[in-house]
């Protein structure tokens, strides 16, 4: 059951975190050691939240998953972990990850984690569904874990920064969809599968 929840964290996922040291290394104070050990405790914290969201989003997919030719293997669509113990896992997650935040970053770098998990929340039950927001909604990661991290690291976030995140998720948001519906193309066989993510269908090939 550990492997299972281990899975579904998506730990290779976790790179996407690193992004809270953006603020602090293009700022010169990557080598500070306190702004270094606060940007270490954000990322520690969108570990956990993150890998909650992964729960969450398996959670509600599990139907959907089931009919999609490589999702149908993960831990939750394969029956291979309860719904039940999902749910318990990812709200342990936010848990610890929010009362670790308040206590060793901060109240302002808390409600910026609060912000984002809303954000998953939303997408997961509603965004998810609708073309272009969807991809937004994914970017607008990003870009929340720079500002998280500049907060956390008392570092400040330039323009110059802001856009190439801005660019650079956008990127990576449109590249995933377009993975996606290539990823379906080639292993597709009933109509059904094409259900998995109805949005996928109004994106170009």
């Amino acid at each position: 059951v550990l492997y299972q929840q281990i899975r579904t964290a998506r730990p290779r996922q976790r790179l996407k975190n690193f992004a809270v040291f953006a603020p602090i290394t293009f700022a010169g104070l990557l080598l500070e050691p306190k702004n270094f050990e606060l940007a270490v405790r954000a990322f520690v914290v969108f570990c956990a939240l993150s890998s909650a969201t992964y729960f969450m989003n398996d959670i509600v997919d599990a139907d959907k998953d089931k009919l999609h030719p490589i999702k149908k293997n993960r831990p939750i669509p394969s029956g291979k972990l309860s719904k039940k113990l999902a749910v318990i896992a990812s709200i342990l997650l936010v848990t610890i990850g929010l009362f670790y935040a308040y206590k060793q970053v901060g109240s302002y770098f808390t409600a910026i984690c609060m912000l984002y998990l809303v954000m998953q929340i939303c997408y997961s039950f509603y965004f998810r569904h609708i073309i272009i927001l969807d991809s937004l909604i994914v970017a607008a990661g990003f870009i929340i874990r720079v500002f998280a991290g500049g907060v956390a690291s008392y570092s400040s976030v330039s323009s110059w920064l802001l856009l190439t995140t801005i660019g650079l998720s956008l990127l990576l948001a449109f590249g995933k969809r377009r993975s996606e519906k290539t990823i379906l193309a080639q292993h597709q066989v009933s109509q059904d599968q094409a259900e998995t993510r109805a949005t996928l269908r109004h994106y170009p090939d």
